[in-house]
């Protein structure tokens, strides 16, 4: 998203925290000038942050309960600007325990995430019920078809989600010929129809 949609986003939701990797320094300085964020933080003086802390005092035991509040996720809005949809705690632990038990999940389970974490897809799909399961996440800063196909083999990934578009770049590669996937136990596409062809093709 470029500044002038995050900043609609930030003065909406009234964030009190922003951190940010310095890849995205910029925009947070066109952010600066509507925006009245309190706390900002870079992850560049994450290292540095850290060995000058003083130990503080102990957090405050703040009650949540399965109604509060654990995240708000944008939409794309119906009529130009997006709307914030409030997700639950109790919705999250509901989701994770349902997708747990419908994909037979377990903490021997380890998934790549390549969609965005912004999107219920990116987060709520795998990301979080593989975490509940005890399983392993596994990131990524940016998608090569290349590169994510041998981490595929090399971390032994069991569980994999991407959209069409990606596994239609996957076919396209070299490199799906010779990887390894002994381990995976499902790939599953979402977030637009997979094309009956392209379904096939990895049939074969």
């Amino acid at each position: 998203l470029v500044a002038a949609e995050l900043s609609y986003i930030v003065n909406d939701c009234q964030s009190q925290l922003l951190i940010f990797g310095p890849e995205y320094a910029d925009v947070r300085e066109e952010l600066a000038a509507t925006t009245a964020i309190p706390h900002q933080f870079s992850l560049a003086e994450y290292e540095g942050a850290l060995a000058m802390a003083e130990p503080g005092p102990p957090p405050v035991d703040e009650r949540i309960g399965p109604e509060s509040i654990h995240c708000i996720l944008y939409t794309s809005g119906t009529t130009g600007r997006p709307k914030g949809a409030l997700i639950s705690g109790r919705q999250v632990v509901w989701n994770c325990i349902n997708t747990v038990v419908s994909w037979g999940l377990t903490a021997d389970d380890v998934s790549p995430v390549f969609t965005p974490m912004f999107h219920a897809g990116g987060l709520f799909a795998f990301l979080t019920p593989i975490f509940y399961a005890g399983g392993r996440i596994l990131l990524s800063r940016a998608f090569d078809p290349e590169l994510t196909l041998k981490q595929i083999e090399d971390e032994g990934c069991t569980v994999i989600l991407g959209v069409p578009t990606l596994f239609q770049l996957w076919l396209k590669s070299p490199q799906l010929a010779r990887t390894d996937f002994s381990r995976v136990r499902y790939f599953i596409s979402g977030g637009a129809p997979c094309p009956v062809p392209l379904m096939q093709a990895w049939r074969e």
